[in-house]
Parts: structure tokens; sequence; C-alpha cells
């Protein structure tokens, strides 16, 4: 449970700093609708990996985001359609790159990805 805490303390912060650093808006839905586009097109399409689905639900929890309430809005749900479209476009080199930015030792965030 710590660890949980810990990645999802950590992402959010990650997220603010990175609005921060690009003179944007921090927009929690921008996120959580790429939380959970990555998150749906991990689990169909590759191999070998999931997200780690207590660790994704802690960062929305943090960013005071309901996914269910967020898919019901068109345009969050037209973003994540076209976020797993582009990644499905390079399937193997999309799941490569988002295990290796997302896995257990990744460069970006990890511990959002897991081995089974």
């Amino acid at each position: 449970m710590k660890r949980i805490a810990i990645i999802a303390g950590t992402a959010l912060a990650l997220f603010a700093s990175s609005a921060i650093a690009k003179d944007v808006e921090f927009d929690k839905e921008d996120i959580a609708t790429r939380l959970i586009a990555m998150s749906a097109f991990v689990k169909t399409d590759c191999a070998g990996m999931n997200p780690d689905t207590q660790v994704i639900r802690a960062i929305l929890d943090k960013l005071g985001v309901d996914p269910e309430q967020l898919v019901k809005v068109q345009r969050r749900e037209m973003q994540g359609n076209l976020l797993i479209m582009t990644y499905r476009a390079n399937r193997k080199e999309a799941c490569d790159d988002l295990w290796k930015q997302f896995g257990a030792s990744g460069e970006t965030l990890p511990g959002l990805l897991v081995r089974p």
C-alpha cells in the first residue's frame, strides 16, 4: 500500500512540474484520459505486461478524477480512442516504449506497468 501511495504522489508531482515547465495549465482530465487510454491499450495489446490497476486508481484518486464519469465526456472519449489508435499504429514499438517509460525500472515513472 505504501508503494502505491509513493508512486501516486510521485506521479502527481511529475505531472504538475511538467505543466509548470511548459507554462500550461495543469489539466487533470487530460492526464487521467492519457492514463486510462494507456491502461486500456496495454491490457489488450501488449502481451506480457499489464497496468498496475491499483497504482493507476491511486493516481486517478489523487487527481480527483472519476474514470467512470470521465469516459462519459465525449471530448475525453474521443481523445482516449485517438491515443489508443495511435499506439496501435505501431503496436510493438508502443508496447516497448511504454515499458521503457513506465515499467518496473521505467525512466519516466516506474511502477505503472508490471509483468505477470
